[in-house]
């Protein structure tokens, strides 16, 4: 029910909204069909698209410290009897110390990444050869029967990546 005002004491707001509420009550317009009304719904339904690949942080690492077997370091009065050679790397928050011995013609290297994240895949790689690793509970991994040459070893996280590019065995 409309309340009567005069016209005088009508604000401008109130004549505009007693327009449209009168149009309102006298439309007799008829409703979109019911197909075009699901295609227009449906043309605001969100799609579900591939994922978008993420930022990953790269860090490469610093050699820190490099210890070779049978040749003492700095401060020690004679050679250690240790037959691994033993080198630290920095990658900001993050620290890998790598063992590395020779088996043969062969060598195995027994690692650990020293930080608060863990690792998703450890990849030791070539231009001749790729092997991966797994953490164990400690965030240690291994790579056994490696060959002579020059590797590049990434550890990946889920979202950084830390690279040390060269690794020189033999």
């Amino acid at each position: 029910m409309k309340a009567i005002v005069p016209d005088k004491m009508m604000t401008n707001e109130n004549r505009k909204l007693d327009h449209i509420i009168g149009r309102m009550q006298t439309d007799t317009s008829v409703d979109a069909p019911a197909d075009l009304i699901k295609f227009a719904r449906n043309a605001f339904l969100q799609r579900s698209l591939a994922k978008a690949p993420s930022m990953l942080e790269r860090i490469v690492a610093v050699l820190k410290m490099d210890l070779a077997p049978n040749r003492a370091a700095f401060g020690e009065r004679s050679a250690g009897g240790s037959a691994a050679r033993q080198m630290l790397f920095d990658a900001g928050n993050s620290a890998i110390d790598l063992r590395v011995t020779e088996n043969g013609n062969m060598f195995n290297i027994r690692g650990q990444h020293i930080g608060d994240q863990v690792a998703e895949s450890i990849q030791l790689e070539s231009k001749d050869a790729k092997f991966t690793s797994k953490n164990d509970e400690l965030k240690g991994f291994a790579f056994d029967s490696v060959p002579a040459g020059k590797y590049s070893l990434t550890i990946t996280f889920a979202s950084t990546e830390i690279v040390i590019d060269e690794i020189i065995l033999g």
